[in-house]
């Protein structure tokens, strides 16, 4: 062959190589890994985990409700707090006293509120999975229980309005106990295992 015709034929190869503006883009490869991706089941929360929420939902319902009876008798609540903190202090100014009462009986009943929150928001993780939710909420319920002692002693008045509201109180407090026990239950641990592995972890 001679060297002519050897240059002509690489001359065409080199050609049919370039691609053509305009023309078609070349086919791309085929993926390697064809395996599709991990389909994470579902998994209902059992008996156990359905009564601790019920309970936790029924704590906060009733929480609230005592704390919108002190709000609707606040200005009642503050004159019987100014009394209180004038017998203490009978040489304070009034408005000194009033200004004591007044972030006493916001403070107290805050307390309450930011707890309330604090524990629907470790609920709402409870509910997704989180094991470690129920540790905080066990410290939760004993910050709680303070925070109940702090309203009785501020925002609980005589007579039957004040019974109420610390039954109530006190009603709160026992279901997020019973509420505990029942995120503590054989049958709340085995969905929270289950709720790990579907998510490809390892159960705790």
């Amino acid at each position: 062959m001679s060297p002519e015709n050897t240059s002509h034929e690489g001359t065409e190869s080199d050609e049919a190589g370039k691609h053509v503006p305009g023309s078609a883009q070349p086919p791309r490869p085929q993926m390697s890994d064809l395996t599709p991706a991990p389909i994470v089941r579902p998994v209902h929360p059992g008996g156990a985990v359905k009564v601790a929420r019920m309970l936790w939902l029924l704590s906060f319902a009733v929480g609230l409700v005592a704390v919108v009876i002190v709000f609707l008798s606040r200005d009642a609540q503050i004159d019987r707090l100014r009394d209180i903190v004038k017998d203490l202090e009978p040489d304070q100014a009034t408005e000194t006293l009033e200004a004591v009462a007044t972030v006493v009986f916001w403070g107290s009943l805050g307390v309450v509120v930011i707890v309330i929150v604090i524990e629907s928001l470790l609920l709402l993780l409870m509910m997704r999975g989180r094991a470690g939710a129920r540790w905080a909420l066990l410290f939760l319920v004993i910050v709680q229980a303070a925070a109940g002692v702090l309203a009785s002693a501020f925002l609980v008045s005589s007579g039957g309005e004040g019974t109420a509201v610390f039954l109530l109180l006190a009603a709160a407090l026992v279901l997020a106990s019973a509420a505990l026990v029942a995120g503590a239950l054989p049958g709340a641990g085995t969905w929270f295992r289950a709720k790990h592995e579907a998510r490809g972890h390892r159960p705790e």
